[in-house]
Order: structure tokens, then sequence, then C-alpha cells
């Protein structure tokens, strides 16, 4: 029998490693639509705020060519110019939009793979020769992943996560304990009017 380690094929990939790219790949295909709204937004905000300040530029720049103009009021509407100009730069520069577009088309891939990852782990027996192609298409995501700039930190939002669950379960308990206290206190209340000799 030959050992795993020296197949022709490479190493058989586990079980865990299976598991943590499933945590991973589901972790990814919910916050990168996130990821993906917020760089859009920041890419909206930039554009709606260069075209605002373009449009007062020009708007008001009829009125600052005549000869009563200030330099003072000339000076004005070349800063809100060159403001206008710097704030549509902003978004191409840091590829908002374009980081939007990348993240959504990860997240697609993302869930894709992840079906073929809880497959292989709810699977009796590992198919290596599949897992291997599915391990493989999820590492080629996830360096694609790494090249958006400005991702969350997983450990960070994980933390988030669980402290909000634990919050929502706790403010369950105590709807549940509110909710069951006053069915007590109806039921005694009926008790007591039921009781005879209680009126």
């Amino acid at each position: 029998m030959t050992d795993p380690a020296e197949s022709p094929h490479g190493v058989p990939v586990s079980p865990e490693r299976i598991d943590d790219c499933l945590r991973s790949a589901t972790f990814w295909v919910n916050e990168l639509p996130r990821y993906a709204d917020r760089q859009q937004q920041l890419a909206d905000n930039w554009a709606i705020l260069a075209g605002v300040l373009a449009s007062l530029t020009s708007l008001a720049i009829f009125p600052i060519l005549g000869d009563n103009s200030t330099t003072l009021a000339k000076g004005i509407v070349s800063a809100v110019a060159l403001l206008a100009a710097i704030c549509a730069l902003v978004p191409r520069v840091k590829n908002y939009a374009e980081l939007a577009g990348q993240a959504r088309e990860l997240s697609s891939r993302y869930g894709s793979v992840t079906g073929g990852l809880v497959d292989l782990a709810n699977a009796q027996a590992i198919d290596q020769e599949q897992a291997r192609a599915i391990v493989t298409e999820f590492q080629s995501i996830k360096e694609k992943k790494d090249t958006l700039r400005g991702l969350p930190d997983r450990a960070t939002v994980e933390i988030r996560r669980i402290d909000m669950d634990s919050k929502v379960a706790e403010a369950k308990t105590r709807a549940a304990q509110a909710a069951k206290a006053e069915a007590e206190a109806d039921k005694a209340a009926d008790l007591a009017r039921n009781t005879p000799g209680s009126q």
C-alpha cells in the first residue's frame, strides 16, 4: 500500500481543511455583498458630491465673470471647482466601483464553491479528486479576494456577530420571561375571580 503523502496526486485533503475552507467561504459569501455595497456607496457619494460641486461652480461662474466680482468671490468659485475635480478623482483613484464589482463576482463564486464544500463536509468518504478540485477553486477565489483593498477583518466581524447574537438571545430570554410572568399574572387573576368568596 502506498503512503498517501507519496501519492502522485499529492497530500489528501483532510476533513479539517474542508471545514476551514467551508467556514471561510460561508463568511465571505455573506460579507462580500456588504463590502460591495459599501464600496458602491462610496463611489456613488463621491460622484454625487462632485456633480453637485460642479453644478454649483457652473451656476456661480457667470456672475463671477463680470468686472464687478471681487478676488475673494473668484477665489471661492475656483476653490469649489478644484474641489469638484478632486471629488471626481477620488473614486477613480480608489477604484470603489471596480472593487464593488469584483466583490460581487467573488461572492457568487464563493457561493458556488460553498455548495461543494458542504457536500464534502457531509460525505461519508471524501472523494479526493473532487476535494482537490474544490479546494483548488476555493484557493483561487481566496487569492483574488485577498487583493481587494479595505476588506473587513474577519475576526472582528465574527466577534461583533457573536456579541450581537448573544444580545439577541438575551433579549429573547427576557421577552420569554416577561411573557411567562404575564401569563402567570393572568392565571392568578382568573383564579382570584373564579374563587368563591373572593368577591
